[in-house]
């Protein structure tokens, strides 16, 4: 059948495009909320027990409304949905939001059925519109045994296990959690992305304050989950997936961000005394913005995995890297790529897993 037909019969996914197409390409987070719908929401916040912010309110206002004229739009398919609904059967938040949807949605004079809470419950996953803190207190009493929720477990214990001996606090790991739950619900429970960044731009930025190469990490990662996403062949979601890894990229770099430190960089300038001193502070402060880098003035006493300097230095074991001129854009590109070849290899670990299915 067309893909026009699939779409039309299956509403999560009819649902899900209209959604991306409003959300994205027709800026509606800048649109307000009619009076009667915010009671609505407001009435969904009281009986979950949660706070929506100003954004995912609006978000939440969208998706109520198409999902207002898809309701009496056709006959839809819930099969696939149902199936994949199996394994939260029993899960609170569900039976929480099945309740509420049935009652509430009675309001637009329409027949609904368990089927449009189960459509509801997967928005409320993947486009995690709960905040952080009661995603989190959902987290707690979920089960962990839900697929959604074993990959989850798996990766965040893989990333952990990657950056050992250094450690994530409890906050961070809550943080890397919440966003690994959206990526994962995503891709188990829709099909399709209307891509809003240029994902090559994104690519190219991580590489500019990335101490290291995180991209083959993310292939590692993903590689080792395997499934026919949404019963669709991975090959027939290769927007979805390539969206997915990005958002791994991101969620690698937020770690780097807050515990890598991981190449320890001396600087060794041989100068008059207040040129040296701005020159060394300068290029010090330069390095420091990378992720993954310590930056200091070069001491004897002390180990570096690199030194820079502008003289030519004897009796040193570490790797020097010459500079052909203060302050050059072709000397810092020489340097940013001698240090993510040094952090990829000290950070390259044997990332062997067992394949997970989805």
């Amino acid at each position: 059948r067309s893909p026009k037909l699939q779409i039309l019969s299956y509403p999560r996914f009819e649902q899900y495009f209209y959604y991306c197409f409003y959300w994205y390409l027709d800026n509606y987070a800048q649109k307000d909320i009619p009076f009667r719908q915010q009671s609505l929401i407001q009435a969904i916040q009281r009986g979950l027990g949660v706070s929506f912010s100003e954004e995912n309110m609006k978000r939440i206002n969208l998706w109520l409304l198409i999902s207002k004229k898809r309701i009496s739009f056709m006959s839809p398919i819930y099969t696939e949905l149902k199936e994949k609904m199996v394994p939260y059967e029993q899960d609170y938040l569900f039976l929480e939001l099945k309740s509420i949807v049935l009652r509430l949605l009675g309001h637009y004079a329409v027949e609904v059925d368990e089927e449009e809470a189960m459509i509801h419950f997967s928005f409320l996953m993947s486009f995690q519109v709960l905040s952080q803190q009661d995603y989190h207190q959902y987290a707690i009493i979920r089960s962990k045994f839900t697929p959604v929720g074993l990959v989850d477990t798996y990766i965040l214990e893989s990333l952990i296990l990657y950056y050992t001996p250094l450690k994530l606090s409890h906050q961070l790991e809550s943080q890397i959690n919440y966003y690994l739950s959206r990526i994962h619900s995503r891709l188990y429970f829709f099909y399709g992305m209307i891509e809003s960044l240029s994902r090559e731009y994104i690519l190219e930025t991580e590489k500019e304050w990335s101490g290291h190469v995180i991209y083959p990490l993310v292939e590692s990662l993903f590689d080792s989950v395997e499934g026919d996403y949404v019963g669709f062949s991975s090959e027939n979601n290769a927007q979805l997936i390539a969206h997915s890894k990005l958002q791994y990229l991101h969620v690698i770099a937020l770690i780097d961000s807050h515990i890598n430190k991981n190449v320890k960089i001396g600087v060794k300038l041989l100068l008059e005394d207040v040129y040296q001193e701005v020159s060394t502070t300068r290029l010090i402060k330069k390095l420091n913005c990378l992720n993954g880098v310590s930056c200091s003035k070069y001491k004897d006493n002390q180990s570096f995995d690199l030194i820079i300097t502008n003289k030519p230095l004897t009796h040193i074991n570490t790797e020097v890297y010459l500079l052909s001129e203060l302050g050059t854009s072709y000397d810092m590109a020489h340097i940013i790529q001698l240090i993510r070849n040094i952090s990829t290899r000290k950070m390259k670990k044997d990332m062997t897993v067992k394949k997970i299915q989805l």
